[in-house]
């Protein structure tokens, strides 16, 4: 006896911890159909906070929710979603953040869509009052770009535009070349989204917003978790190898200066932390004597003093 066989075209993967509440509106934002799944990997939230018993998107038929127990941080968990998906295409989530309205007539749009990799705008609110917030502006910018035609407008896009959300990627392009997520704690998603740009053999753009980000204090990006030394190293790490592979593929952006001011943000007693990092820099390919001088450029145009460098 035969049986129908679910064609997933689209999987919505969530990592979250600590932020039921809001999972809960993520997940709501997302249409009813049948041809989608939702993968949420829980990067072991803590029971006091979180009721397992009735975790959000337990109810829904579209939903697979996997308790992971190592606390590998959003990276991991994104990974492990990876592993599970079976969709055409993926979406990436943050748990905080929710989708647009017109979510449902997009996925319906694009589903036949020949580029490997789609981008749209963004809005942006605080995640608590729903008032408009700036977080998107600069990545909006550039889809504008990109539409306009203007010159590298799609070098931009592809490369500087380093969030997984608001866009389409083929699972094909992904699978094919193995692309993983960072498990850093920070800036996870920088890798996995230029070696998508970079392997997609077509890209496209839309003026429409699909997806909301939101402003919160204590999310990742914001709060003081994200000063410790051993995740600035990481992000550094994160960050050197994105400006290496953009040298090695011959890929020219103007002004690439995101190193530089990660680096010049260590202060003098930080001394033994900024030599370890510039010698594993070095070793990793940059030259020091320009690194160096990248980073002082970058202190001066930030107006910061320089006795903070050494």
């Amino acid at each position: 006896m035969e049986t129908d066989v679910k064609v997933v075209n689209y999987t919505i993967i969530i990592p979250h911890k600590n932020i039921p509440t809001l999972l809960r509106r993520c997940i709501d934002s997302i249409p009813l159909r049948d041809d989608l799944e939702i993968i949420v990997v829980d990067d072991n939230s803590d029971c006091g906070i979180v009721d397992f018993d009735n975790f959000p998107g337990q109810e829904r038929a579209d939903t697979t929710v996997i308790l992971d127990k190592k606390g590998g941080g959003a990276g991991h968990a994104r990974n492990i979603a990876l592993e599970r998906a079976r969709g055409k295409w993926l979406v990436f989530a943050d748990a905080d953040d929710f989708f647009m309205p017109c979510f449902g007539e997009i996925l319906d749009e694009y589903v036949d869509c020949e580029a490997d990799v789609v981008y749209f705008k963004a809005c942006s609110v605080n995640s608590e009052t729903l008032e408009p917030a700036s977080r998107t502006a600069w990545q909006n910018s550039m889809v504008d770009d990109f539409l306009s035609g203007k010159k590298k407008g799609e070098l931009r896009l592809r490369y500087k535009r380093q969030v997984a959300w608001s866009k389409l990627f083929k699972t094909e392009i992904v699978n094919r070349y193995g692309i993983k997520f960072d498990e850093t704690y920070k800036n996870n998603d920088v890798t996995f989204v230029y070696l998508a740009a970079f392997h997609a053999r077509k890209v496209a753009a839309s003026n429409r917003e699909m997806y909301c980000a939101t402003f919160r204090d204590s999310s990742i990006t914001y709060n003081r978790q994200s000063n410790r030394d051993d995740v600035r190293r990481g992000v550094i790490d994160v960050f050197a190898r994105y400006e290496l592979f953009l040298r090695n593929n011959k890929i020219r952006l103007s002004k690439t200066r995101q190193l530089p001011k990660l680096l010049g943000g260590y202060r003098l007693s930080d001394k033994s932390v900024y030599r370890e990092l510039m010698r594993k820099l070095v070793a990793m390919g940059f030259n020091r004597p320009r690194l160096v001088m990248r980073v002082w450029l970058a202190i001066v145009r930030s107006r910061f003093s320089l006795r903070h460098l050494w």
